[in-house]
């Protein structure tokens, strides 16, 4: 049995005083619905003594205002699936997050607690005396990464399947730090170091409350894509998320694509010009699904054979894409 090692739990009154508290312990760690952070505890990958608890303080639900529309960080899965203002103006995302885990971890996981998950991989997410028995890795107690045989870089996988879909739609993500509020950008909130677990430009004690995507505009649409060995619970061994916006003849105006869970930090697919003011036919779809795979560099740090998912990448993007298309002249 894997037991929680000893902590203190701070429960604060207010969002300042969680930020407060996160100065006073540099090491402590924020605490919402913990469905990976409890199990993570347990397989001592955190050298930590004090949790701060987050449930009864960060912001809930969706609102939909100046073209926005706004998510709380505390919002659980479970609730956002289901909310008619999501369903309506986003409904990917509620898709997407309705590919969480299971329905026991939907239950209790939240919004921000996902698009702050912990990277992955194959020698970290293991037991204290399996990592010992290797040597440690690059990203817990060692000096070197054993997928790709030196100690330059971590690459464990960011495995949360609401970042490949909201870098898609070009979310914001605003947080609340000793100095005062942050905007930060989602696509440029991940490290390409898989070492650190998500706040690339955010100090360690930022607190993230809130996340705003751009509301659609006209004919944009979007889907995820997920990628695992089992229906249900499993983490992506691939992820693809695609936003298409389209004029009122089936002309693409912008297309992005996104491959999650493949490196430290979702990537997103460059060079899709030639896509644009096209309609979206067979030709133009297969040459998108052949550039995503050209740039996908999966590791083996997850399940799934690199070559197999590099493959596979030009096949889900392909089925994205199908599934988003209007013909040209509809």
């Amino acid at each position: 049995m894997m037991r929680l090692p000893e902590v203190r739990v701070h429960v604060p009154a207010s969002l300042a005083e969680a930020v407060a508290l996160h100065s006073r312990h540099p090491g402590a760690l924020y605490l919402a619905g913990g469905t990976d952070l409890i199990p993570n505890l347990k397989h001592r990958l955190y050298d930590t003594s004090d949790l701060i608890s987050l449930s009864r303080i960060l912001p809930v639900g969706v609102a939909v205002a100046d073209g926005e529309v706004s998510l709380g960080a505390g919002s659980l899965l479970v609730d956002l699936i289901e909310d008619p203002a999501l369903r309506t103006h986003l409904p990917a995302l509620a898709e997407a997050l309705a590919l969480v885990a299971g329905p026991l971890h939907r239950n209790r996981a939240t919004l921000g607690g996902n698009v702050m998950l912990d990277t992955r991989c194959l020698y970290y997410n293991q037991t204290p005396a399996w990592r010992a028995a290797l040597g440690h890795c690059l990203k817990k107690d060692g000096d070197f990464c054993h997928v790709i045989g030196s100690g330059k870089r971590c690459v464990a996988a960011r495995a949360n399947d609401s970042a490949p879909l909201l870098m898609a739609l070009d979310a914001q993500l605003d947080f609340l730090t000793a100095a005062g509020p942050l905007v930060v950008p989602i696509r440029r909130l991940y490290a390409i170091d898989g070492r650190f677990p998500g706040h690339c430009h955010t100090p360690p004690s930022a607190l993230l409350t809130g996340i705003r995507v751009p509301a659609p505009r006209g004919l944009r649409r979007a889907t995820y894509r997920k990628v695992r060995r089992r229906a249900a619970i499993d983490f992506p061994q691939l992820g693809v998320a695609v936003a298409l916006e389209q004029d009122e003849v089936g002309r693409t105006a912008s297309l992005v694509v996104v491959l999650g869970a493949l490196m430290p930090e979702p990537r997103l697919v460059k060079q899709l010009d030639f896509a644009l003011g096209r309609g979206l036919d067979d030709t133009v779809i297969d040459r998108v699904a052949a550039v995503a795979a050209e740039q996908a560099h999966p590791q083996e740090s997850i399940h799934g054979s690199s070559d197999w998912r590099k493959e596979v990448t030009a096949v889900e993007t392909r089925r994205a894409l199908h599934s988003l298309r209007v013909p040209i002249g509809r």
